[in-house]
């Protein structure tokens, strides 16, 4: 059974899922043009178009992770997945450390089943 079938606890999956989008999916809204092609990397690895979402050029915090996830706990775990690969990919270790730490601490808070090592929820 995956890991991500092991979430039953609605309230928890969803408490865990705004935690992740009000902190962690903001990390691209700056204005660092580097992140339009982190961005574009993360819906290529969730096989979405991101160019539909965000159809214009580059604005400051127009891109920020929580459209993609769509408040759906699945969605969010692929989403924080994409984005600790993407930094990795991208050799942004800062913000790879910042994704690890804001996943962990959300764990943390909901006591949720989940195991995240290495950029991956596994189980």
């Amino acid at each position: 059974m995956s890991i991500r079938k092991k979430v039953i606890e609605d309230d928890l999956a969803q408490i865990f899922t705004q935690r992740l989008e009000s902190t962690l999916f903001y990390l691209l809204d700056d204005d660092d043009p580097v992140n339009i092609y982190m961005l574009t990397e993360i819906g290529k690895l969730l096989k979405i178009d991101v160019s539909n979402l965000f159809p214009s050029t580059f604005k400051s915090g127009a891109y920020n992770l929580k459209v993609l996830s769509q408040g759906d706990i699945d969605r969010a775990l692929n989403v924080a997945e994409a984005l600790y690969e993407t930094c990795i990919r991208f050799q942004k270790f800062d913000l790879a450390l910042i994704v690890n730490s804001e996943v962990s601490r959300a764990i943390n808070e909901t006591s949720l089943p989940l195991n995240w090592i290495d950029g991956k929820f596994i189980g």
